[in-house]
């Protein structure tokens, strides 16, 4: 019974949710469009970059003092002389190079194409999951006093655990569609072949695919980063007086989100002790996965903190809740 007034308060948070524009835009319209205009605006003006240099003459300066120049002409002409006599004399003239030195990338196509995704997708992921749960939570929260409907709520034969749990489940929900939906427009745009991540010479070099198993374990360590983040955005609103002071809290806490995304785009090898930092966690071992890594212990980690931390973050909303003169504080 208790799960099924939670379902009740969860299905009515989200119909209420779907009815706002500003919902499906940020929820729908957003990552279906940005996100393509954005990669393959950069693809296209990346492809026009390198028509124009292929068709600009460049005018070469020689620098250097002339003694260095001096010196490079008559070793040329040395190894020339060398080479001729050589060859009059039956030799191999392979006696002046005996080494063949050859550079060649040994990363295979999959591993190049999942260091691109993995420099680019957690950091997306998360930002979407962070732009789909803010304003459900604030309007859910915050809203609700604005619109004096709260009170209705909490007269109705329902235990506050379980308002919280309707509304984080709503919260998480968009979060997590939003973030799909992203995705899926990413996929899209790949496969335009026009887009930044498929310009040039990268098309022969990458190969952007994620396996099954990389991914469902992806979702497995979004799942309590979506729940931390939609946890502390529900009592950043249950704490607000007004929507327009929600959404400036939200504001402070996004930019965190960004930072601590932003670490995961180094290519250097981070330390263990970053797989216990929330949010960072979760970027890092996504970027592991679509490297086709998979380290059970930074993966444990990451799942680890990011529940321990989201149980207290979901305390902490259902503290805040309980409160009326938290509530309904002016």
């Amino acid at each position: 019974m208790t799960g099924g007034k939670t379902m009740i308060v969860f299905r009515k948070e989200l119909r209420d949710a779907f009815r706002d524009r500003s919902t499906i835009f940020s929820v729908l319209v957003l990552p279906l469009v940005i996100y393509p205009v954005m990669f393959i605006g950069m693809g296209l003006l990346l492809a026009d970059q390198r028509q124009g240099e292929e068709r600009r003459v460049a005018q070469v300066a020689v620098s250097g003092q002339p003694r260095d120049q001096l010196r490079q002409l008559l070793e040329t002409y040395q190894h020339r002389l060398v080479a001729e006599q050589l060859g009059r004399r039956g030799l191999d003239t392979m006696l002046l190079s005996p080494l063949l030195v050859e550079y060649r990338n040994v990363a295979s196509a999959q591993r190049m194409g999942g260091f691109i995704l993995g420099m680019i997708l957690p950091y997306m992921i998360m930002m979407l999951v962070m732009v789909g749960a803010l304003h459900p939570a604030i309007d859910i929260t915050a809203g609700e006093k604005e619109r004096r409907t709260i009170e209705t709520l909490l007269v109705c034969d329902i235990d506050r655990r379980q308002l919280v749990a309707g509304k984080l489940l709503t919260a998480v929900v968009m979060g997590l569609v939003t973030a799909l939906m992203g995705l899926c427009s990413l996929g899209l745009t790949v496969l335009s072949g026009v887009s930044i991540l498929t310009s040039g010479a990268q098309r022969a070099e990458l190969a952007l695919a994620v396996s099954p198993a990389g991914m469902a374990l992806a979702f497995l360590t979004l799942l309590p980063a979506a729940v931390l983040l939609a946890s502390l955005l529900l009592a950043l609103g249950c704490f607000a007086r007004s929507v327009k002071e929600g959404n400036s809290y939200a504001q402070y806490f996004m930019m965190a989100v960004i930072m601590l995304s932003m670490v995961s785009m180094t290519p250097l090898e981070p330390p263990r002790q970053l797989y216990l930092v929330p949010v960072l966690s979760t970027a890092l071992c996504q970027k592991e996965l679509l490297m086709g890594t998979f380290n059970w212990g930074h993966i444990a980690l990451s799942v680890a903190a990011n529940s321990l931390l989201a149980a207290v973050a979901v305390g902490v909303a259902v503290g805040l809740f309980s409160q009326e003169r938290v509530l309904f504080r002016s």
